[in-house]
């Protein structure tokens, strides 16, 4: 993943095995964070930015991610020892770069939308791995605001701590759970 920070890609290798009802079995077996190549970083940034994007330019800025994310998925699966015939799937919610949290008007509809870039396709073709992508347009059709997205993580693993437990997520945007 990569967030609003726009420092890096963190990638984990996450052995995560599900007990009974609210109860994980969680093992960290690798982690680490690739730094954004040079220009990179500034360019997503301006996609950010409302008013200078091109499509052209948010097409191939989602296949440079991409890329860059399956170098950071296949890099962790290196780092643990493991194969990529070993990993169940790879999880990617790409780089949100425009996110309409609040319904807007468009064309006589009031909705909700969030676009990412890192294509889940080319992640999957690049790394050899399943992968699973678009979790922040998946909340949104399903009724959700689609971010943030941690807290179903963090409600998941709340099971293993004494109550009452609260989670930090650090990042561009901080936030409690």
């Amino acid at each position: 993943m990569s967030g609003t920070s726009l420092d890096g890609i963190d990638a984990a290798l996450v052995d995560i095995e599900l007990r009974g009802p609210g109860d994980l079995g969680i093992e960290l077996l690798s982690g680490l964070t690739l730094p954004l190549p040079d220009g990179l970083r500034s360019e997503i940034a301006a996609m950010i930015d409302e008013g200078s994007a091109s499509l052209q330019r948010l097409a191939l800025l989602d296949a440079r991610l991409a890329g860059l994310f399956a170098e950071a998925a296949l890099a962790a699966v290196a780092a643990a020892g493991r194969s990529p015939a070993e990993v169940f799937a790879v999880g990617s919610h790409g780089q949100t770069v425009w996110h309409v949290a609040r319904p807007d008007e468009c064309a006589g509809e009031s909705l909700r939308a969030s676009f990412q870039i890192g294509d889940g396709s080319r992640i999957a073709i690049a790394s050899g791995m399943p992968t699973v992508s678009d979790f922040r347009p998946a909340d949104i059709a399903a009724g959700g605001t689609g971010a943030p997205l941690v807290p179903f993580f963090d409600r998941a693993v709340a099971g293993r701590f004494p109550k009452p437990v609260v989670f930090q997520n650090f990042g561009g945007i901080g936030n409690l759970t």
